[in-house]
Formats: C-alpha cells, sequence, structure tokens
C-alpha cells in the first residue's frame, strides 16, 4: 500500500494542484509537494492545506538549486507524481529518481508527437514569435532533448480524461504498458450547493479570457442574437473572464448592440479573483463553452478533448452546472447526463431554448462519478496498482 506520494508542480497549472489537495489533504496518505512560492501562496492562502507538507525554494534560491537540493526528499516517497513538467528539463533527465514517477500529459501531441504536430502561422508576429520560441527553446535550452529523456524516464504517463488516453493509444502514440488511469483535473466541489432555478431569469456564463484563438465567439452571437427572438425569458450572460485588446473589446460591443429589454451583458475589464468568480458560478444556470477544437500549445497543433482537456469543461463537473459544447469534443457517458453539444448554430438555439423551457432541474446524482469519495477511491487503486505492477 503506497502511504508516502509526493507531488511537483513548478509551472503553472495551479488549479490541478488545488484538485489534488482537496483530495488528498483527508486521505491516510502523507503528502509532500514541492513547488514555487508564488503557488503554494496561491493554492493555500486559506492555509486550508497546511496538514500537507510543502517544500519551497528558500529566498534566493533559484528553481535550477531547488530541484538537485529536493532530490534526497523526493526518494524517500513511494510515488512521485509531476503534475506538470513544462519547463527545466535538463535538470530533472539528470535526476535519479528512485520512487515510481508518474507524469500528466496536459498537450499530448507535443510531448508524444511534436515534429509531425508543428503548426506555423503565416504573420509576421506569429513568424517572429515561432522563431524565436525554436530558437530559445531548441537551440539554446535543448529541450526538445531533455524533454524526451524526461519522458522516456518516467515509469507511467498520465491523461487528464480516458477519451484522452484512448485517442492517443489509437494513434499508436504510447505503449499500452506506459499509461495508468486518467486522473480527473477537477472534482465536484460539495461545499457550493447547487443552485435552485430562478424561473424569472436563466443565467448563462461563458468562462475565460475573452480571444479569438479561444473561442468562436461569432457563431455564440448569431446563437444568443436568435435566441432573444424566440423567447419571453430574461437572459443574463455573463463573460467570466478579463476582455482582452481590441478584439475583446469588440466582442463585447458587438453583444452590446443586440438592445433587447429581455438580455443583460455582463463582462469584466480586469482579471476576475477566485472568490468573485465562485460567486458568478454560485448564480450560473448554464456554462457555454463555444470552444475552437483545433488549437496551439507553443509551436504545436493540439485538439481539445482528444489531445488536450478544456477547464471549462471541467468547471461545468466542480460547479455542478448544466454545459453545452461543440458536438467534436468527445464526452464520457457521465459527463453526459448534464452536458449537452451543438453541431452548428441552430443546434445551439434549440439546445437552449429546451433548457429554458423544460425548467429541469440539476440532479446530484448525475455528477456522483466525479465526487471526491469516488475519485479518491479510483486514485488510490491506481496507485497501489502500480506500486504492484512495478515490483512483479
Amino acid at each position: 500500500m503506497i502511504d508516502k506520494l509526493a507531488i511537483i508542480e513548478l509551472d503553472y497549472h495551479e488549479e490541478c494542484l488545488d484538485t489534488l489537495c482537496k483530495l488528498l489533504s483527508e486521505s491516510s496518505i502523507k503528502v509532500e509537494i514541492y513547488t514555487k512560492k508564488s503557488i503554494y501562496q496561491e493554492v493555500n492562502k486559506d492555509k486550508k492545506y497546511n496538514n500537507l507538507t510543502w517544500y519551497i525554494p528558500k529566498k534566493g534560491e533559484s528553481i535550477r538549486k531547488f530541484i538537485k537540493r529536493s532530490e534526497s526528499p523526493l526518494n524517500e516517497n513511494q510515488v512521485i507524481l509531476f503534475n506538470t513538467l513544462a519547463s527545466n528539463f535538463f535538470v530533472f533527465s539528470k535526476l535519479n529518481l528512485k520512487p515510481i514517477t508518474i507524469l500528466r500529459i496536459h498537450n499530448a501531441n507535443s510531448y508524444l508527437s511534436p515534429i509531425k504536430n508543428i503548426k506555423f502561422i503565416f504573420s509576421y508576429y506569429s513568424i517572429y514569435k515561432d522563431s524565436s520560441h525554436i530558437f530559445r527553446e531548441a537551440f539554446l535550452k535543448l529541450n526538445w532533448l531533455f524533454r524526451r529523456k524526461c519522458i522516456q524516464k518516467m515509469d507511467y504517463l498520465n491523461f487528464p480524461t480516458q477519451e484522452i488516453e484512448d485517442y492517443i493509444l489509437s494513434k499508436k502514440m504510447l505503449k499500452p504498458y506506459r499509461h495508468c488511469n486518467s486522473i480527473p483535473l477537477s472534482i465536484v466541489d460539495e461545499e457550493m450547493k447547487i443552485k435552485r432555478r430562478n424561473t424569472s431569469t436563466y443565467n448563462i456564463t461563458v468562462i475565460g479570457t475573452i480571444e479569438k484563438k479561444r473561442r468562436n465567439y461569432s457563431l455564440l452571437y448569431e446563437s444568443i442574437k436568435t435566441l432573444i427572438t424566440k423567447t419571453n425569458q430574461k437572459v443574463n450572460i455573463t463573460f467570466a473572464g478579463k476582455v482582452k485588446g481590441k478584439y475583446g473589446k469588440m466582442i463585447i460591443e458587438k453583444f452590446l448592440t443586440l438592445n433587447n429589454i429581455n438580455l443583460n451583458i455582463i463582462y469584466f475589464n480586469n482579471r476576475i479573483s477566485q472568490s468573485r468568480f465562485d460567486h458568478i458560478m454560485s448564480k450560473t444556470d448554464c456554462i457555454i463553452a463555444p470552444i475552437n477544437i483545433q488549437t496551439r500549445y507553443t509551436i504545436y497543433k493540439e485538439e481539445y478533448g482528444k489531445t488536450k482537456a478544456s477547464g471549462n469543461v471541467s468547471d461545468i463537473t466542480k460547479y455542478r452546472k448544466k454545459g453545452i459544447v461543440p458536438y467534436e469534443y468527445p464526452l464520457s457517458n457521465n459527463e453526459k447526463k448534464y452536458i449537452k453539444q451543438y453541431k452548428n448554430k441552430e443546434d445551439l438555439v434549440n439546445i437552449l431554448i429546451d433548457e429554458i423551457n423544460e425548467n429541469k432541474g440539476i440532479k446530484a446524482e448525475d455528477y456522483i462519478f466525479f465526487s471526491k469519495e469516488n475519485v479518491l477511491s479510483s486514485f488510490v487503486t491506481t496507485i497501489n496498482s502500480l506500486t504492484k505492477k512495478t515490483h512483479q
């Protein structure tokens, strides 16, 4: 049985680390977390995870020196889970880590099949940006080489969803014995009560910074424009993310031109705090995620739902909301209980009308698969199975 686990997060997936902390803070497993001071201060700002053991760099200590100094205490664990590994490939490739190592893959094409998935954007700015990235990362740091070495040294690779894992296996990007059961990026926040439907107003939320590359705002605009001609229901649309640059301002101005007595547009010019975001979620009936499935991570092509997970889908589950996503995004059977999918504008409008008119409440049992109890049980079973497999 595993009773000592280390988690490493020295990059940027704070929300994923927070999920792991929630999951393991009351378990019997002794957990050590190796992270940066800024991440520690964000994740443990309320001191709610003080029962976990935190390791952060000393004042003035570089991340590289911190990693080297941490090799000895890391080796006292039975399992090491890399929540993210997006930098410091050279120093990690040189460590002699004795415990079982698991690497969480957030961008599968970039990490497992990078050469086949290089995607350039032909604009002056993008060519300059991509060229700088290649020169800095590939030639100066040799990250392509040391990242590959890190991956090869891992005992197991892990993916955010079973659907991503299945896709990777179908494309023969991964040897079957090198993967372990997926660990969800989020679990149900059971402290937040399920919202009761207010029949007077239907509250829609679109999560994330308003950027052209992230979401199809044009389709969303046309859908809402049609929706307000087909219903007398009052509708609030909250853009729960910073309005970024000229494009963000243009999108908000476009929605404001709809100017309908039953439509209210809410938006934010600055970054939203976590407490404000939680408040928005407490009032939300439905989260629409008009995701652009084709995307990029640095210079590599990725596909939401197939090679990387969407944080929007994780939030739908975490906050127990109805969700709407494009039909190209693969969902589990459990997620299909509360997430609907559209192919085009007509689909999206019809789904919204059905949701508004049906006035059905949210069923807690639809989200039970992602409860803390279930996910923890699956996590422990997975970790213990790796121990047995490794020592056979």
